[in-house]
């Protein structure tokens, strides 16, 4: 899930990028949930963290 996460967050800004990548914001493994916050980011996402 981690490369889906980067995949997603070099993809084009859609709303089912943006809502597949909020699905995951809760995902257990730390390291997805990073860097699902660092492609809502790269979709200027306001308060990715929050």
């Amino acid at each position: 899930l981690r490369n889906l996460a980067v995949g997603l967050g070099n993809a084009p800004s859609t709303i089912p990028v943006i809502e597949a990548l909020h699905a995951r914001r809760d995902y257990p493994s730390e390291l997805v949930r990073e860097h699902v916050e660092w492609a809502l980011q790269r979709h200027g996402v306001a308060d990715a963290e929050g």
